[in-house]
């Protein structure tokens, strides 16, 4: 009687224990998509407005498990009357650690403008 209550009560914290270590994953890969995208808007915006090439670009993100970042730029809202505010939109995503842990996939997006002033 004694081994079953001492079983029921390791696999209960085995089982808390990797749902912590899951949990804290998830919010490393969160802090670390959000510092990318926010270091990625933050170099855009130093180009300036002149700089700014309307587009789509990929780049692979080290630290997080088959990170990918997407950065957008465009007029405002998409809408090519815009001609004096670009939009520059990024998404951080990335695959789950481990099979056994799925939920440690997630994203993150971040969006920026830059006026063009006369």
């Amino acid at each position: 009687m004694a081994v079953t209550v001492l079983s029921v009560a390791l696999l209960a914290y085995v089982s808390a224990s990797l749902a912590s270590r899951a949990a804290v994953d998830k919010g490393d890969y969160f802090t670390l998509a959000a510092q990318a995208a926010g270091d990625k808007i933050a170099d855009l915006q130093g180009t300036g407005y002149a700089g700014l090439v309307d587009g789509t670009t990929t780049y692979a993100v080290a630290g997080l498990p088959q990170g990918q970042m997407t950065v957008v730029i465009g007029p405002l809202d998409g809408d090519p009357a815009n001609t004096n505010i670009k939009q520059i939109d990024v998404t951080v995503v990335w695959n789950a650690a481990s099979s056994r842990t799925p939920q440690t996939a997630g994203s993150v997006r971040l969006s920026g403008l830059i006026s063009n002033r006369p």
